[in-house]
């Protein structure tokens, strides 16, 4: 987590920056000349996996872009923040480093720990929320820190304020228009939205680690007939084609990598509880 002190005028922030989000790009203007030698990459995911089912060469060349401008500042963090092409205050990254901060609060309460710079780190996160909540959006959303403009696309990210003990009525009503847009899990973007792609890295498949987190969170709020669902319709995509990366919501059509540990790791751990039961009753 890095503290924005002042950027462009801005009042500090200790929201975390990064691309999860679906919507955080790169400033083109700022970037262009590294863009020039993106042309030269050599992509290695393309060869495996559809490319129709991975980020496209314009999407791609971004994220070299953000490497390569590390490289040249040797990961200078404060340079990164002050000059970086790319900085977005990413809703998910934020999320999960909020629910990290307040459970290890607990584990080193229960350890008999002095837990009290975590707890500081936890509320400094807090109170930043407001700063990512879009309200032409309703929903939480990544913001270039650079301008202060908002992504402008609802994406799954923002459902993990649910893992963070974050949500709202506002938030709850988006959440069940795009669940109930499709068919197997959470979509990662908007299915209404123009950019919606069923089957593209993050544009709009289900991610099983994802709705995992979700879950967690659902049951932490007390909403186990969310969980129970979500837990269904992982299930049911992982017994129909497998333990691939992510799938279409839509049809459960399996995208990206197969035999992917992580959702092998889901289903163990979550997704397929109720099945190894009773299959183990069996």
């Amino acid at each position: 987590m890095t503290d924005l002190k002042a950027l462009n005028g801005a009042t500090a922030s200790p929201l975390c920056f990064g691309c999860m989000q679906f919507g955080g790009t790169a400033d083109a203007t700022s970037s262009r000349a590294m863009f020039e030698a993106c042309d030269m990459a050599v992509r290695r995911d393309t060869g495996h996996v559809d490319p129709s089912m991975r980020p496209k060469k314009e999407e791609y060349d971004r994220y070299i872009a953000m490497v390569q401008f590390g490289v040249s500042v040797g990961w200078d963090q404060k340079r990164i923040v002050a000059e970086g092409p790319f900085l977005m205050a990413d809703p998910g990254i934020t999320f999960i480093l909020l629910r990290a901060h307040e459970d290890l609060i607990v584990i080193g309460q229960a350890l008999g720990e002095d837990t009290s710079e975590i707890e500081g780190w936890a509320k400094s996160l807090r109170s930043a929320l407001p700063l990512i909540w879009n309200p032409e959006l309703q929903a939480y959303d990544a913001k270039n820190l650079h301008n202060g403009e908002f992504a402008g696309v609802l994406g799954s990210g923002a459902f993990l304020a649910y893992l963070a003990d974050a949500g709202n009525p506002e938030l709850d009503q988006q959440l069940m228009r795009v669940w109930d847009a499709v068919t197997y899990g959470i979509p990662s973007a908007d299915p209404e939205a123009e950019v919606f792609d069923p089957r593209r890295y993050w544009r709009g498949p289900s991610w099983p680690v994802l709705n995992s987190l979700l879950g967690l969170g659902f049951r932490d709020m007390g909403r186990l007939d969310l969980e129970a669902r979500l837990r269904d319709e992982t299930a049911d995509l992982i017994l129909k084609h497998g333990f691939y990366e992510y799938f279409d919501p839509i049809d459960a059509t399996p995208c990206g990598g197969a035999d992917f540990t992580w959702t092998a790791a889901i289903w163990l751990t979550w997704a397929g509880d109720g099945y190894e039961q009773a299959r183990g009753a069996a």
